[in-house]
């Protein structure tokens, strides 16, 4: 399954994109959550608009791409 490229794309820097992913692996490695929450996760525990939240994730699933 694939994720689509989210219909607004926010720029983030690589140093941001650094640090969301290592929330993100970190929330992947616990096995707390279906990581398809991750965006709503991200709404709810950090102050970013819904537009960024799909950019941070996103750019996130790319990281697992060959």
């Amino acid at each position: 399954m694939s994720i689509n490229q989210p219909k607004v794309s926010i720029e983030i820097s690589d140093e941001e994109q650094e640090m969301w992913n290592g929330e993100l692996n970190s929330l992947r490695e616990s096995g707390t959550m279906n990581m398809f929450g991750a965006v709503q996760w991200l709404l709810d525990n950090f102050d970013m608009s819904k537009n960024g939240a799909h950019q941070i994730f996103y750019n996130w699933t790319r990281t697992f791409e060959e």
